[in-house]
């Protein structure tokens, strides 16, 4: 018996190579930092060119004076520069003779007209979504009469929330203090406010913005996060199982309180691999107990916590699977991409038809659909290096038609509403790095 040992250090080291070994072809290399400058033919710095290794590893942009500085792994061969509007360039890196030489990189950049089916890319219908350049915009959500804005002066300063029309002008605002990071949007299009600790929900009063109905955090019914929609008096419900390779949706009459299952999706082939990998490591540990280097229920249990916080195992194999289910409209759509179709349902959840899809399987489709709202279009995300690309579906055919190229390199939360494209971008900007501002690009068709 072993009870006199301190059963952490004593399981870890026993452990070790049960929750360390699928990291252990990962390799690590020696990095150094790119440093350059864009221009044009004219020597006019081109700012926002989108600056990506040839493996897609890293990325960056340029500022607005054209400079830019990229962190990559020594091993990286070539630098991919692409800008709308400019011809995509390759340049070659010989590293050994860059850590000699503490010059940078001049690319000189020429221009192309860029035109794609059905949808002229110019890159100046990409503008701020507000007016002030000043503010650094922490979160965002869009509502049918405008849009929240979370935002600063700096990025440790005390923040606003803003409420703004679409076309930019500041409608109302109100001062919250700096523990408050970002909007949650409800099924009821209702916006709340989480802080670390705090939850409000958003009203706006003349030009006020008021905080209403507070609560801590831990005071909000995990249920609430699995409505992801209503329609014709029904509360939608998403729930995960099977290690998170089954996605359910059920209805829920809000007068009846009955409950009803719509569908279920499953990815069965990685459920099976995830089980048999979970309970491989749990019988492991049960062969421990009888060869006896466990010997307490103690000791077992922490062994079991151990398995269940693999980090490999819960970031990567236990990903959920992606099967959405939107409302368009007065139709409830589920994209189910585990049996390659589209079902599409009335408002009373009658199967309306289902629709064979493959735009999926390229190998840029990057598992996001969005809805525009307003013109109850639908559209999916593809990328590239950083290039995202999205692409409209038409939910008659299952086929894609034209396609939207975003000026900026990765950006993060993109909404549709009314043929604008909203989305966050982290950029470079004279004595604040990694500045984030709220884009708006303007749809031409």
């Amino acid at each position: 018996m072993l009870k006199s040992r301190n059963p952490k250090y004593y399981f870890i080291k026993r452990v070790l190579i049960l929750l360390i070994l699928p990291f252990s072809t990962f390799a690590q290399h020696n990095n150094l930092v790119i440093y350059g400058r864009i221009v044009n033919e004219q020597n006019t710095p081109v700012a926002n060119a989108n600056i990506v290794d040839n493996t897609g590893s890293y990325g960056c942009s340029s500022d607005a004076n054209g400079i830019f500085n990229l962190k990559i792994d020594t091993e990286i061969q070539s630098l991919i520069i692409s800008h709308l509007g400019y011809k995509t360039q390759i340049i070659n890196i010989n590293t050994d003779k860059y850590k000699k030489d503490s010059s940078y990189f001049l690319i000189i950049m020429k221009k192309k007209s860029v035109r794609l089916k059905e949808v002229e890319v110019v890159g100046e219908n990409t503008t701020l979504a507000y007016k002030n350049k000043e503010l650094w915009v922490f979160d965002y959500e869009i509502t049918k009469d405008g849009i929240y804005i979370l935002t600063s002066k700096s990025n440790f300063g005390k923040k606003t929330v803003m409420f703004l029309s679409f076309s930019g002008d500041t409608i109302a605002y109100g001062a919250v203090n700096k523990q408050f990071n970002k909007f949650y949007k409800d099924s009821f299009d209702n916006i709340l406010l989480f802080g670390n600790d705090s939850v409000y929900q958003l009203e706006t009063e003349n030009d006020k913005v008021n905080f209403l109905y507070p609560c801590t955090v831990d005071k909000v019914n995990p249920v609430f996060f699995s409505v992801i929609g209503y329609i014709n008096s029904c509360f939608i419900q998403q729930e995960y199982s099977n290690f998170n390779q089954t996605v359910s949706y059920f209805y829920i009459n809000k007068n009846t309180k009955k409950k009803k299952t719509l569908i279920s999706v499953s990815n069965k082939e990685k459920a099976e691999i995830n089980r048999n990998y979970y309970y491989g490591q749990i019988a492991k540990a049960n062969g421990l107990i009888k060869t006896g280097d466990i010997s307490t229920t103690e000791e077992l249990d922490y062994l079991r916590k151990l398995i269940n916080d693999d980090m490999y195992f819960k970031l990567i194999m236990t990903k959920p699977v992606y099967n959405p289910l939107k409302i368009i409209g007065n139709q409830v759509v589920l994209f189910d991409f585990e049996d390659d179709k589209i079902v599409i349902y009335d408002s009373a959840f009658k199967l309306i038809r289902t629709v064979p899809v493959t735009f999926h399987k390229s190998e840029y489709w990057d598992n996001a659909i969005y809805i525009d709202q307003t013109n109850h279009k639908c559209f999916g995300r593809f990328i590239k290096q950083g290039i995202v690309a999205l692409k409209q579906i038409d939910l008659t055919t299952g086929k894609t038609e034209g396609e939207v190229v975003l000026q900026h390199i990765y950006p993060k939360k993109i909404r549709i509403n009314d043929d604008n494209v909203y989305y966050l971008y982290h950029e470079l900007s004279e004595g604040s790095r990694n500045k984030q501002y709220l884009y708006k690009y303007i749809m031409k068709r």
